[in-house]
């Protein structure tokens, strides 16, 4: 009888404190420490890089050819402005881990800014906007670059 009151009184203790608990000041993924294991780190990089040899390989097919012959030129340019938005969607597939978050952003920028150069290369446009545009997405590319080697000290 003894043991029951006391159980029933511990019980409502217990239920007592658990309703009474203040919530969580902050978030707590911002609480967490910015770090991410190596393995997941080389492996999001492994990624993006091959989405970058991807691009490279898209981009150097539309620029090989010529703005002389018009209609394999715009098939060239149609087909790889396709193929980067799927490199593009399959960048912002990729998971990275929380050290990362901010790199991945900026890649999947890059990606885009490519794009958009990409649909400044038309024949009757003016190349140097073409090569002002790439320039602006490679200044983004090497902000990613930089981001990574700011992350290399979260890597555990």
């Amino acid at each position: 009888m003894v043991f029951k009151k006391i159980f029933a009184l511990a019980l409502v203790l217990v239920l007592v404190a658990i309703c009474t608990r203040r919530p969580l000041d902050g978030k707590l993924a911002e609480r967490l420490p910015n770090t991410c294991a190596s393995a997941q780190f080389e492996e999001t990089v492994a990624a993006l890089d091959d989405l970058r040899i991807g691009q490279s390989l898209v981009l150097s097919r539309v620029e090989s050819r010529s703005v002389e012959e018009p209609f394999d030129y715009s098939i060239a340019l149609k087909d790889g402005q396709g193929e980067l938005r799927a490199l593009q969607a399959k960048a912002q597939s990729v998971r990275e881990p929380r050290c990362l978050a901010h790199a991945k952003a900026l890649f999947v920028r890059y990606l885009e800014e490519t794009l958009e150069a990409l649909g400044r290369r038309v024949a009757d446009r003016d190349f140097g906007d073409y090569r002002r545009a790439r320039e602006s997405a490679e200044s983004i590319y090497e902000q990613y670059r930089s981001e990574l080697k700011l992350q290399e000290g979260n890597r555990q």
